[in-house]
């Protein structure tokens, strides 16, 4: 959570009595009530989650730390290549449980809104010319739907080529999974038949693991279900007269008249810097440099002296 701003601006905090507080300290942490706070133990101000492209509001960055609820699966992402190469099956009346009655078979795994996993199995057959019919059966039941994929002469599929809606009945008390399969990028080429891409947009419950800061300030939490959520994004204060501002300690300030209003921002907008993550503004000061000016300080005194 460590960041450091590369050009200007100052992270903005607010202390117990509401006061705000300006520093280029960026040591975060998270406290016990889920906030995240800097190393004074001030509350970083920021900007809510974003909602349709729109920033939250201002204020105190918290962090959830509960579960993060699951989500039904709606889409299936599958491209692949489905062998130009096949031949008819041997066994035209299509058997889930006879191998010489399809090409290929394909699962991909779906969730419903418990979270609980299910199976969606694709039975490829080749059929006339550059169709392929593909079987649709669920969690192991037999196929009740079905889809004819016709490749152009190029091995190509026509844009937008989806199974459309597909129903999935859960047993354990979940809502239907209605999703559908999308095809974008499957070919029909010579050789071996591949699949480079079996995907779907569900995930299962999951619970919180840590949190972690992105460059562009967003404040990210991670889950145990490999998933990510922004809570927040870190404001930076930018004024249009910095030296002007009020030390309260050896590394921050508070506005007065002199200095101006705060200019809140987001790292990287505006006059703010961008966010260097994972290191620590250091001493702006050049120790050989000034070892140097010492020395010649002193050979100068020196001389003097002599004079």
């Amino acid at each position: 959570l460590d960041a450091a701003i590369e050009g200007r601006g100052f992270f903005v905090s607010r202390d117990a009595q509401g006061s705000m507080s300006y520093s280029r300290v960026g040591i975060f942490a998270a406290d016990n009530a889920g906030n995240l706070v800097d190393a004074a133990g001030r509350k970083v101000q920021g900007y809510g989650p974003t909602v349709n492209g729109t920033l939250g509001t201002m204020g105190d960055i918290k962090i959830p730390t509960g579960q993060i609820a699951a989500k039904a699966s709606t889409a299936v992402n599958f491209t692949g290549n489905l062998s130009a190469d096949w031949a008819p099956p041997t066994n035209t009346t299509f058997d889930p449980a006879k191998p010489d009655s399809y090409n290929m078979v394909k699962q991909s795994v779906l969730y419903d809104s418990l979270g609980a996993q299910h199976t969606v199995s694709q039975y490829f057959i080749k059929g006339a010319n550059n169709s392929v019919t593909v079987q649709y059966g669920f969690d192991g039941a037999v196929p009740a739907a079905s889809k004819a994929l016709t490749f152009n002469g190029q091995g190509q599929l026509p844009a937008a080529t989806n199974s459309g809606n597909l129903t999935l009945t859960p047993t354990n008390g979940a809502a239907p999974i209605v999703f559908s399969i999308d095809y974008n990028g499957t070919t029909q080429f010579a050789g071996e038949a591949t699949s480079t891409t079996n995907s779907t947009d569900g995930y299962a419950s999951g619970t919180y693991v840590g949190v972690e800061l992105a460059a562009d300030g967003s404040v990210v939490a991670r889950y145990s279900n490999e998933q990510k959520q922004t809570v927040g994004t870190i404001a930076l204060a930018t004024f249009g007269n910095e030296g002007a501002l009020t030390a309260t300690s050896d590394t921050s300030w508070q506005a007065n008249a002199a200095s101006g209003l705060a200019l809140l921002g987001t790292p990287g907008a505006g006059l703010a810097g961008k966010l260097n993550t994972g290191s620590l503004e250091g001493s702006n000061v050049d120790i050989t440099s000034e070892l140097v000016g010492l020395m010649t300080s002193q050979r100068n005194y020196q001389a003097n002296s002599k004079v």
